[in-house]
């Protein structure tokens, strides 16, 4: 099992809020500026299937909608552009309601 931190960090840190990439293609959290994050460390985001979000706070999954912005409008044939998300019921009506109004859907 291959393990690579994006963040480690809270809110007030320096550092990135914590998130992980598990097998480069598992992704458990997307705190605010981890897309940011993702693409200064040259980590393939196209190869992320699979998005676990533990709960609803800004620090674990507020940059999940521009992860999902992103790989459609940088989509590249030969990758999967469906991304899995695994969450409880509540994150998952956060989640919805921050890509409708962002996105204006």
């Amino acid at each position: 099992m291959k393990i690579q931190l994006i963040g480690t960090g809270t809110i007030p840190d320096n550092a990135n809020s914590a998130s992980v990439l598990i097998n480069d293609h598992i992704l458990f959290d997307m705190p605010n500026g981890n897309l940011k994050a993702m693409i200064r460390q040259n980590i393939d985001i196209m190869n992320i299937d699979t998005l676990i979000i533990s709960h609803t706070h800004a620090d674990h999954c507020f940059d999940a909608p521009f992860l999902l912005w992103y790989k459609k409008n940088y989509y590249k044939p030969g990758y999967k552009l469906s991304t899995k998300i695994v969450t409880d019921e509540i994150t998952k009506d956060t989640v919805e309601t921050l890509i409708s109004r962002l996105f204006n859907l």
